[in-house]
């Protein structure tokens, strides 16, 4: 297992992850603009089939609240799964309220 750590540049959004290279299962948090997920999802290599020329993942979970705020969020990644250089994601969340809200960044490796 391996710990991907990766934020934007404005620390608006952080993904803090532990994948499994041997089956692709990914779990952690992603911080979204003030609110922390308990996520879960999986990844996949580059030309791990014929076909797939991009490294890629998708993640869900909530806020653990009693009425949950949910994210899912995907993204496509650059460079080696145990430590990509950079990831392009895509959040959706969604709000007790009713808002459906996008987001999307560059996430960079950090500490």
């Amino acid at each position: 297992m391996t710990r991907w750590n990766l934020a934007s540049t404005d620390s608006q959004v952080v993904l803090t992850v532990d994948e499994d290279d041997s089956n692709g299962a990914m779990s952690g948090t992603l911080q979204a603009h003030g609110t922390t997920f308990q996520v879960k999802g999986a990844w996949s290599a580059s030309g791990s089939v014929p076909g797939r020329n991009a490294s890629a993942f998708a993640i869900s979970g909530n806020d653990g609240l009693a009425a949950p705020t949910w994210v899912s969020a995907s993204g496509i990644m650059v460079g080696p799964g145990a430590a990509p250089q950079s990831i392009e994601i895509q959040i959706d969340v969604a709000t007790p309220a009713g808002a459906l809200i996008p987001y999307q960044a560059e996430l960079l490796p950090h500490a």
